[in-house]
């Protein structure tokens, strides 16, 4: 109920419409013969906007969606994780494709280092090589005929004192 003064008489039905509704409110340059009732705002809301707030609710309400709809979204949202999946597994894919060439290059690499050492060993390991370094180093020499003996089997097993 309205706020009345105390000195205001009770408010009819009429005055009581008067108040909500303020088109029928009277203007302010009109002489009013209740001048309690043209001061006064009420604190509730207006009777004639509610119809069009009640339409406003019912178009903000939740309304159940259809079968088609929802399989139109879950569709939608499946094609999205799809799409991220491809991207995520062709970032993969790329990222170990580099890390195969790495791998190859260095292996390429090591092969090539390979031959190189081969090349070298059978530099150094060559049998003239040897007899040089033997004759030079060391001072070897290759024996004479009349220096070189053969030993029998048995005396072979045994070493001589």
């Amino acid at each position: 109920m309205a706020y009345q003064p105390s000195n205001a008489r009770p408010m009819s039905a009429t005055h009581r419409q008067k108040q909500l509704h303020p088109q029928h409110q009277p203007a302010a340059n009109q002489d009013t013969s209740d001048q309690t009732i043209s001061h006064q705002r009420s604190p509730e809301v207006s009777f004639h906007l509610l119809p069009f707030l009640w339409q406003s609710i019912k178009a903000l309400q939740w309304r159940r969606p259809s079968w088609s709809s929802l399989v139109i979204t879950v569709l939608v949202l499946g094609v999205l994780a799809s799409a991220q999946a491809v991207i995520y597994v062709t970032h993969l894919s790329r990222t170990h494709y580099i890390g195969l060439q790495k791998a190859q290059q260095q292996r390429d690499a090591y092969q090539v280092e390979w031959g190189q050492l081969l090349l070298e060993q059978s530099a150094w390991a060559s049998p003239a090589r040897v007899e040089q370094v033997a004759a030079q180093q060391l001072g070897m020499q290759v024996p004479q005929i009349k220096e070189i003996r053969m030993l029998p089997l048995e005396q072979a097993a045994d070493p001589a004192p």
